[in-house]
C-alpha cells in the first residue's frame, strides 16, 4: 500500500511513535532492548580516531490535531522538558535556542486518541532531536562496539587528566577487513543517557485516492461512520477502522443537535472513493460514491433525469425533458407526487388514503373546485356553511335532510312537484302564512 514496504512501514510508525528501531546484524528491534551494559574502550589501545560533533536546531515548535470523535481540536507545546541532557547538549540547546527563537506549530505527524497522547508524542519528538545535538565519531580496532549498545571512551593518563569521555550509544558501525586480515571499525554515538534516538531519512508515505467496499455503516457511536475495505486486504477479510464520510453539508444549529445538512451515509456493499487527509494514510475519510457497471445507468436521454433513491426504493426524480419537465416523489408503495410542469399540474396520488390535518385549510381557485367520488362526506362538530352568489344541486334520485330544526329563509320560494303530489307532513299542525294572515292546513 502507498508504495511502502512493510520495513518501511516499521521504520515511520516507530518513527512517528517515538520507539527505537534498528537491526543490529542479528534481531530487528521495535523498541528499547534496555541494553544498557557499557563496553569501555580507551584511545590509543582501542581507539586510533575519536572526534566530537555538534550542530543546532529549532526547539520551539508546537502541534495541533482534531478529534473528531469528541468535536475536540488538540494543542501541544513545547513546554516538556527533556531526560539526560549533559553538558555538550546543554551546551547545544542554549546555542540552539538563542538562534532559532520564532515558535512554529504544525500539524501532528501521528494520529492520537487522547490529548495526553499528543504531549507525550511531542516530547519523543523533542528528546529525539536532542538526542541529534552531539555526536562521537571514532576509529576502533575492537569488535566490542556493536550497534545499538553504549560504550564508554576512557582517555589514557598519560595522555590527559580528563580520563572520562562519557558514554555514547552506537548508532551506526562500518566494519573493515583489510588485505592483510587486520580488522577495523568505524562507528558514530550520541550521549547514551538520552532516552531517545534519532531517526534519518525516515519516508512519510503519501497516500493517494483509492477505491473500497463498505462493509459495515453500524455506527457504535451513531457518528455516522463506515468500516470499508480496500481490495488488498479481501484476501485476509481486513477492514479499516470506523472512518468519516465527507457530506456536501453536515453541522448543527441552534434548533437542531444532530443531523443538520445532507445525511446520506453509504449502505454496505457499496463502492466509495477513500481519500485521505494531508495525504496522510493513517487519516482516511469516504470522499464520496461510485456508480459501476452493475449498478449504474446514468441520466438517460441527454443526461435528463436526475434522482435519489434509497434502499427500499423511494424515490424523487427530477425530469428535465423537453415537453416533458417534472418533479416526482414516489414511495415504495407507488404513493406519489407529480409537479407537471408542463400542463402545470400537481397529482397527489394515495393507493388507499389522503389525510389533510391542520388548524385551518383553505381552498382557493380562481375558476373551479372540482371534488368526484363514488361517495362524499362532510362533517363539522360546529358549523357547516356554505356561502355562494348561486347554489344548484342535481340530485338523481333522492335529497334527505335530517335536522332537529329546519330554517329556511329567501326572497323568493318555488316549491314544483311535476309529477307527484306535494306531501306535507307534520305531527302536530301545518301552517302556511301570507303577508299576516295565517292558514293552518289539517
Amino acid at each position: 500500500m502507498h508504495e511502502e514496504t512493510g520495513y518501511e512501514f516499521l521504520r515511520r510508525i516507530a518513527y512517528q511513535y517515538g520507539e527505537w528501531f534498528y537491526y543490529d546484524g542479528q534481531k530487528l528491534h521495535f523498541g528499547n532492548p534496555q541494553k544498557d551494559k557499557n563496553e569501555t574502550v580507551t584511545y590509543d589501545v582501542d581507539l586510533e580516531k575519536v572526534s566530537f560533533g555538534s550542530c543546532v536546531t529549532p526547539f520551539h515548535y508546537s502541534r495541533h490535531d482534531y478529534m473528531a470523535e469528541d468535536d475536540r481540536p488538540l494543542y501541544a507545546d513545547d513546554s516538556a522538558g527533556v531526560n539526560g541532557i549533559n553538558t555538550y547538549l546543554a551546551n547545544a540547546i542554549r546555542t540552539s535556542e538563542s538562534i532559532y527563537q520564532s515558535p512554529t506549530t504544525l500539524y501532528n505527524k501521528a494520529v492520537v486518541g487522547h490529548p495526553v497522547h499528543m504531549n507525550r508524542l511531542l516530547e519523543f519528538e523533542k528528546g529525539r532531536d536532542t538526542a541529534s545535538l552531539v555526536w562521537l565519531r571514532g576509529k576502533s580496532k575492537t569488535c566490542r562496539v556493536r550497534i545499538g549498545e553504549p560504550i564508554a571512551v576512557k582517555i589514557p593518563a598519560s595522555m590527559c587528566n580528563r580520563r572520562d569521555l562519557g558514554q555514547y550509544r552506537v548508532m551506526s558501525v562500518i566494519h573493515e577487513v583489510d588485505k592483510n586480515g587486520v580488522y577495523s571499525n568505524t562507528f558514530e554515538g550520541i550521549p547514551a543517557s538520552m532516552e531517545r534516538i534519532p531517526v534519518n531519512n525516515v519516508v512519510i508515505s503519501e497516500a493517494h485516492p483509492m477505491l473500497a467496499k463498505v462493509i459495515s455503516n453500524a455506527d457504535p457511536e451513531s457518528q455516522g461512520r463506515v468500516k470499508v475495505q480496500f481490495v488488498w486486504q479481501e484476501e485476509q477479510n481486513k477492514t479499516t477502522n470506523w472512518i468519516r464520510v465527507r457530506s456536501l453539508d453536515a453541522g448543527s444549529s441552534e434548533v437542531v443537535s444532530k443531523n443538520r445538512g445532507f445525511v446520506f451515509i453509504p449502505e454496505e456493499g457499496d463502492q466509495v472513493l477513500v481519500g485521505f487527509e494531508l495525504n496522510n494514510p493513517s487519516r482516511p475519510f469516504v470522499s464520496g460514491s461510485l456508480f459501476h457497471r452493475q449498478n449504474g445507468e446514468g441520466g438517460k436521454v441527454n443526461n435528463n433525469i436526475k434522482s435519489i433513491i434509497t434502499r427500499s426504493g423511494h424515490t424523487i426524480i427530477f425530469d428535465d425533458s423537453e415537453n416533458g419537465e417534472s418533479i416526482t416523489i414516489r414511495d415504495k408503495n407507488s404513493n406519489k407526487i407529480i409537479l407537471d410542469t408542463v400542463n402545470k399540474t400537481i397529482c397527489i396520488e394515495a393507493q388507499e388514503k389522503i389525510q389533510l390535518t391542520s388548524k385551518v385549510i383553505s381552498f382557493d381557485a380562481a375558476e373551479l373546485i372540482n371534488s368526484t367520488s363514488t361517495n362524499i362526506e362532510s362533517r363539522a362538530s360546529e358549523t357547516i356553511l356554505n356561502a355562494a352568489k348561486d347554489l344548484s344541486a342535481i340530485i338523481d334520485n333522492k335529497t334527505k335532510i335530517v335536522s332537529k330544526e329546519l330554517d329556511s329563509t329567501s326572497d323568493k320560494v318555488n316549491v314544483r312537484s311535476v309529477k307527484e303530489d306535494l306531501v306535507l307532513i307534520s305531527k302536530k299542525q301545518v301552517i302556511t302564512q301570507s303577508g299576516t294572515k295565517k292558514i293552518k292546513l289539517s
